[in-house]
């Protein structure tokens, strides 16, 4: 797999973690994405104004 493919594995793998997160959480969370990190993402939240941070937790680092 080249390192393009890569990326856009690992891209679409932080997009679901986001959603899934997102899904899990009381009230839906919207925002501006500030930082995405090697297991967390940090979303600026558009309501509340401040820095939100959830952990991307991979249930199988083989699959991607």
């Amino acid at each position: 797999m080249t390192s393009i493919g890569l990326f856009r594995s690992a891209a679409v793998a932080v997009v679901v973690a986001v959603a899934w997160q997102a899904a899990r959480a009381e009230e839906p969370q919207e925002g501006k994405v500030l930082v995405v990190g090697k297991d967390s993402i940090t979303i600026l939240d558009k309501v509340e104004g401040d820095d939100d941070t959830y952990v991307v937790d991979a249930a199988d680092e083989n699959h991607a």
